[in-house]
Order: structure tokens, then C-alpha cells, then sequence
């Protein structure tokens, strides 16, 4: 009779804390710590759609946490299977007992024996059906409580657990034939917690006044190692001193606190007794307002250097609005060297930046100091006069900049050569402020004849902006793909992270780099961002978005704007092999939406994650999914 085949998970169901929270699928069903039951048929076609695979967040000493091990066949029946569970780090059984429980998939008790966390482990008495995709028969589930210890592990420390498989034979009383198995879920322990207030009132800091603040950290139960208290302030903000003013009596430290000169407040080995008093840390900062006005904040960081680098939890506070004397306003971001042909309608200042310490309205001029090079228009915002030769906005700060990034240049018909604007703002207060150094270099629009079957004049043109603040207005190509309705192309081969807006419709766009932000507008339009983690909002039209899991890297795209028509691909999704679920309300603060996840290997890895702001069930219910290959690709496609 041939080996029985098992497949091992493990996870955790529930946590006594309501501040934990979890991350992962949840598995197939939900279960009810005051049941003891799970809300529907455990099955392998569910463990295999959502597999059991939570990390547990923010756990402190005395909470009880519930887990799970769901051990299934996928072949012949198995009989005696043994299972052991390794007690995690800092964990340790209630008083109450560990509430073991056995059951099937369909939720039918079922008998056992032994210790499920002593050397030999349980047995379960009855035995496992042959595999059997949806009644559960198949699947044992062993769910037990264990509770958090004063010697867990923290702050922020991943606890794991780990469950075996010891055992089991292909018919009753036979011979072990299991190959050996195990399977660990994560408990992450708790950060602490730190309130930051200031001394005076921060909302009207006069320049080079010094405030204090008072840092007052309250610290988890268990073990912390290099306590440290950073007061990070950004550029106008430096620290002058700092003083520790207390530790609780509920806590013990190796060696004395030391206060360096740069305010960084350092600790030994530090200890927090399970409800042993006062378990506070506080430091006073003081805190010198810099020479120029505008906001800054302060933050404190709490904890040792984690693996990356940084410091754990982080603590903010009252912002600072730092009163200066009237200062002229500023001009950033401006590009001087541009490029255009005589085709190409241009944003000329879409990398504009503003600053005034002045309050109230303003006003913003734009002139052509030769008014034969061409025309300007007004976009959103702001008007035009002289035949188009100057453009004039007034409003708040924020309304001048987005009234200068749209005005749009179009070079006129024929008229190539440098093309010279002059940018000039008048702030709230009177301050004014020029700049003449923006230059366009006006080309020939491509020859008609050099374009093939393709439209001959796409005039595509992409604003860019890199990490290092570099922005200009790149040239497009000639589409040379086998796509007929594409027009024009960008390719960035650079190293940095980009984010690339297309300024034209029925373009391709692709970044080798990875990490890139693609903004698209009408038409119908490709966009291939690589691997990495990018951001992507399509336009009005018929969108097509390319997501390669092949990569070592994992990849995450998330789409902005996913309508109706629009397609995404997943390459490297093999049916068969690959598998895909959802999760809902995934990804980036404010883009979140129903999110497609992918283990396109089939080893139990995450590779490639697609999130589709703002969606949810229902509307990815709807979508139309297809498999196929293409050459030697095999892929996945999502259309809306």
C-alpha cells in the first residue's frame, strides 16, 4: 500500500488583546474562539485558494493566543497520524489548560491521544479519508491556546511557531511511513508606546527661539536591548540639550542612561516586570528654531537598530509653525535646458516649485521674450494676453504652482532655435522674485517619411521627476512595436526610481528599473513597469498594464483607475503549477483595494501582488481571467 501524502500548515486563529491585529489570508474559514468552531468546511480546494497563514501583530505578556494545525491528505488515506507543537519563545501554557481540540474539515470531533507538546507528540485516533478536494473528511485540525509569558521576547520580536508531523501509516496499525514534516506561523510581539508634548505653546515659534519637549515612553513587558530615545527634527530644527528625567520604578537597567551632545538618549539592557509599577521612561528636549519660517515637526524614535538600519516605534508630536521676518518668495524646480519639436505642445514649468513665507494671495507672470517663438495657453487656472506671448496668474501659493504647471508652449509652425520665458512672482507680501534661465531648444518635427505605417507625427512628450529631484520634459519616440494603435514610446533604461506622466495619448510605456510612478492619459495606452513595486493611474481610455513575476524580486504594482475595457498580465502564472487568491483592502494608505496575490512557483512564496485601488469583491468578481502562452511566456489576464 502505497505512503500516505501530507501537507503540513499552521497558523494563528485569535488573540485575547483587541489592540493585536493580524496580516495574511485567514485561511479558508473563520473560527470562533467561543465555539471552539470553525464557520465552515475546511476543505483542500479552500486551503489551497487561502491557505492558513497569519502573522499575529502586537501580542503582550498574559494574552492568550489560539492556533491552528490543519494537516491534510493529498493521496491514499493515512492512519495514526502524530503531530508535535514546539512551545514558541515566551510562550507557556494557561492556567486553564491548553483547551486542545481535534477535529475533521467538516467539523466531526474526532478521537486523540498523548501530549501534543511533549516529546511524543498526539496521536489522532480515527483515521484521515483519502484526499477529497471538498468535504473536509480529508483534513484534521488541531486548534490549542497558549498564552504569552513575561519572558517573551520584545519589542517588535518575530516569535515563531513550529508544528511537526511525527507520524503516520498507509493502514491501521502499520509502520510509520511519514516522511518527516514541519510548518511555523509568526507572533510578532509588542512596540512601545511614547507621547511627545511641548512645554509652551508651538503653534507661533519666533526664529532662534528654543522650546522644550517632554518625551514620555511607556514600555512592554519583556526584554528590550540598546534602548534608545532619538529626537529626529528635519532641516531649520537643531538640539541643544536633553535631560533625562526619570525612569519607572517598574523597570530595571543595565548601567546608567547616557545623554550625548546630539540629544540621542542611550540605555542598556532594560527590563519591564509583568504589573510591576511604573514602567515610564521620560526626557526633556530642548529644541532651537532655526532662521527661516514654515513648519517642521518633531518625532521621537524608541528602541534599539533593527536589521535594516532604523529604529523601532516612533512617537509625534505638536508641529511647529516658526514665525520669520518676510522673506522673498522662491523659485524651484525649474528646468532650464528643454527639448520640443515644432509638433509638440509643452509644459514648460511642470516641475515648478513655490515657496513664500507670506501669507495671502500672489501673483504669477510668464512671458516670452520673443513673442514670434510661439504661444502660450492657460490650462487650469490663470489667463493669456499679448497674442498669447504672456501668461498671468493670481491666487493662494498652491494655486499659482498648479495654474504654472499646466500652462502649456506651442512653438510656432516652422520656427525652430532656443526659445527664452521669463518667470516672475509677487508674493502676499510684495516680495518678487525672477527667473530668465528657462530655454527651450525647438527641433523639425520627424520626418513623415521616416514613419512607417505608424502615424507619422505622434508628438508624444513625458514629464519625469527622479528620487534625486531632477524633473524635465523628455521626448517620446516613434512606436516601433507590432501594436497598430500605439503612436509614440518612452523607454527608461536609467538606475533611479522614476515617475514618468505621459503628456500625450496612445503611448507605450516601459521602465527597466523597477520602482517607477506612471501617470497615463487618454487614449489607449501599454504600460510595462517593471519589477519592484510601482504606482500606476491610467487614463480615460482602454489601458493595458504588463506585471512580470519572473523576477528574483517580488513585485507589487498598484493601479490607479482600473475601468471598464482595461487589461492587466501577470507573466510567469503557470496553470497547474502557480496559484492566485484575493485579499481585500491591501496596499499603500489611501490606495487600498482588492488585492491579487501569487505564488507563481507553487512553493508556498509570494512573488507578485496586484492591487486594484479602490475596488472590492464585487467589482473583481466581475473581471474576465484567462491563461495562456505566448512564445515561451506563460501568463495571466485580468480584463475589467
Amino acid at each position: 500500500m502505497p505512503a500516505p501524502v501530507l501537507r503540513l500548515q499552521t497558523a494563528s486563529l485569535y488573540a485575547s488583546n483587541d489592540a493585536s491585529w493580524f496580516t495574511g489570508s485567514g485561511g479558508p474559514w473563520g473560527w470562533s474562539p467561543f465555539t471552539g468552531q470553525f464557520g465552515g468546511v475546511v476543505s483542500s480546494a479552500g486551503l489551497a485558494a487561502q491557505p492558513f497563514d497569519d502573522v499575529l501583530n502586537d501580542v503582550s505578556p498574559g494574552d492568550e493566543v489560539s492556533f491552528v494545525i490543519a494537516v491534510q491528505t493529498l493521496g491514499g488515506a493515512a492512519y495514526g497520524v502524530r503531530l508535535r507543537n514546539a512551545m514558541p519563545a515566551g510562550f507557556v501554557l494557561p492556567a486553564s489548560g491548553a483547551d486542545v481540540s481535534v477535529a475533521n474539515g467538516a467539523g466531526t470531533a474526532l478521537a486523540w491521544s498523548g501530549d501534543l507538546f511533549g516529546t511524543g507528540g498526539l496521536t489522532i485516533g480515527a483515521p484521515l479519508a483519502a484526499y477529497d478536494a471538498d468535504t473536509g473528511r480529508n483534513v484534521a485540525l488541531v486548534t490549542f491556546t497558549l498564552q504569552a509569558g513575561a519572558s517573551l521576547p520584545g519589542p517588535y520580536a518575530r516569535v515563531q511557531g513550529t508544528a511537526e508531523l511525527l507520524a503516520a501509516a498507509a493502514s491501521p496499525g502499520g509502520p510509520n511511513v511519514a516522511d518527516p514534516a514541519s510548518a511555523q506561523t509568526i507572533v510578532v510581539s509588542s512596540a512601545p508606546a511614547a507621547v511627545v508634548v511641548p512645554d509652551t505653546d508651538p503653534s507661533a515659534v519666533g526664529v532662534d527661539q528654543v522650546i522644550g519637549f517632554t518625551a514620555t515612553v511607556t514600555l512592554p513587558v519583556g526584554t528590550l536591548g540598546s534602548l534608545t530615545l532619538v529626537p529626529m527634527v528635519p532641516a531649520g530644527l537643531r538640539v541643544v540639550g536633553a535631560k533625562l528625567l526619570g525612569v519607572g520604578g517598574g523597570l530595571s537597567v543595565a548601567g546608567t542612561p547616557v545623554v550625548g551632545a546630539d540629544g540621542v538618549v542611550s540605555f542598556g539592557t532594560i527590563r519591564r516586570a509583568v504589573a510591576a509599577g511604573d514602567a515610564t521612561v521620560t526626557v526633556h528636549f530642548d529644541i532651537r528654531a532655526g532662521m527661516q519660517g514654515g513648519e517642521a515637526s518633531l518625532r521621537v524614535a524608541v528602541g534599539g537598530k533593527d536589521q535594516a538600519g532604523g529604529y523601532w516605534s516612533t512617537a509625534v508630536s505638536t508641529v511647529l509653525n516658526v514665525v520669520a521676518p518676510p522673506a522673498p518668495p522662491l523659485l524651484g524646480g525649474i528646468q532650464a535646458a528643454q527639448r520640443g519639436t515644432t509638433s509638440m505642445v509643452l509644459h514648460p514649468f511642470g516641475g515648478l516649485e513655490l515657496a513664500s513665507v507670506a501669507p495671502g494671495a500672489g501673483t504669477l507672470a510668464v512671458s516670452l521674450i520673443d513673442p514670434a517663438a510661439g504661444r502660450l495657453a492657460a490650462v487650469a487656472g490663470g489667463s493669456v494676453e499679448a497674442g498669447g506671448a504672456l501668461f498671468v496668474a493670481s491666487g493662494t501659493l498652491a494655486e499659482l504652482q498648479a495654474a504654472a504647471r499646466s500652462m502649456s508652449f506651442s512653438p510656432a509652425p516652422g520656427r525652430t532655435g532656443a526659445a527664452q520665458l521669463a518667470v516672475t512672482l509677487i508674493d502676499g507680501a510684495g516680495g518678487t522674485v525672477q527667473d530668465r534661465s528657462t530655454f527651450i531648444d525647438v527641433q523639425a518635427s520627424v520626418d513623415p517619411g521616416q514613419a512607417q505605417h505608424f502615424d507619422p507625427d505622434p508628438g508624444s512628450s513625458f514629464l519625469t521627476a527622479t528620487a534625486d529631484g531632477q524633473r524635465t520634459v523628455a521626448m517620446g519616440e516613434l512606436y516601433g512595436g507590432p501594436v497598430d494603435y500605439l503612436k509614440g514610446q518612452f523607454i527608461y533604461d536609467g538606475s533611479d526610481p522614476v515617475v514618468i506622466v505621459a503628456q500625450s495619448p496612445n503611448v507605450f510605456v516601459k521602465s527597466f528599473v523597477g520602482n517607477a510612478a506612471v501617470a497615463l492619459q487618454a487614449g489607449r495606452n501599454v504600460v510595462d513597469a517593471g519589477k519592484g513595486s510601482n504606482f500606476l493611474v491610467g487614463g480615460t481610455g482602454d489601458d493595458v498594464f504588463f506585471l512580470d513575476g519572473r523576477s528574483k524580486q517580488e513585485t507589487w504594482n498598484t493601479i490607479v483607475g482600473f475601468n471598464q475595457g482595461d487589461m492587466a498580465t501577470l507573466f510567469g502564472f503557470v496553470p497547474g503549477v502557480s496559484r492566485m487568491w484575493w485579499e481585500d483592502r491591501a496596499g499603500a494608505a489611501g490606495f487600498e483595494g482588492r488585492t491579487l496575490r501569487a505564488d507563481l512557483g507553487g512553493t508556498g512564496a509570494l512573488n507578485a501582488s496586484l492591487t486594484f485601488a479602490g475596488l472590492a469583491p464585487a467589482d473583481t468578481d466581475r473581471f474576465t481571467i484567462t491563461t495562456g502562452r505566448v512564445g515561451d511566456a506563460d501568463y495571466m489576464l485580468l480584463q475589467a
